[in-house]
């Protein structure tokens, strides 16, 4: 067996990019094993988050918080406030897909903020402003759930419909944007 955490990120990565999600997270399992026992703490965390996304898209939402609950704190303790950033945003998604809109609300915010420290996260800010905008859809807050996919276009626009609406949004944006806090 390989103890190679970089060949089991790869397969990781590579089965999540085939659909093969239950494949992804078990390579990511080995890989966060492979890390820790380098002595590559955040390299273990990170790979722990991508394994409970995968989780998560296999639709184990418990499993997945589980997973996901303790390691924005454990990577902000260890110093990694990139990592944290996306351990925040995957938590959110999580605690959205179990119903718990309050804390998925929190824990979106909290990525926000720390993504602020680095700018080229555009394609990781979008995912939390979509993530956002479903939630202020759901408590019936529309504008609100506007501004935020707005915000998400803005910065990574997805597809051509999303690239359509950047542009029939720019005439609008000064008033999407107005508003500094989701």
């Amino acid at each position: 067996m390989k103890t190679d955490p970089a060949h089991w990120e790869k397969q990781g990565r590579q089965a999540w990019e085939a659909g093969e999600l239950r494949q992804a997270a078990e390579a990511f399992a080995r890989a966060a094993a492979a890390y820790r026992a380098q002595g590559d703490e955040v390299a273990a965390l990170r790979m722990e988050g991508n394994r409970a996304v995968a989780l998560l898209f296999l639709n184990q939402v418990d499993e997945a918080l589980s997973l996901l609950s303790p390691l924005p704190q454990q990577l902000e303790a260890l110093q990694a406030p990139r990592e944290a950033a996306l351990a925040w945003g995957n938590l959110g998604l999580a605690l959205e897909r179990a119903g718990r809109t309050r804390e998925a609300r929190e824990a979106y915010l909290r990525s926000l903020t720390l993504m602020r420290a680095f700018p080229n996260m555009t394609e990781e800010k979008a995912d939390v402003y979509r993530g956002l905008a479903r939630l202020a859809f759901r408590r019936g807050h529309g504008v609100q759930a506007l501004r935020m996919m707005a915000r998400a276009v803005y910065l990574a626009p997805r597809n051509l419909l999303e690239r359509l609406m950047m542009y029939a949004l720019r005439p609008v944006a000064p008033v999407l944007f107005e508003e500094s806090q989701p």
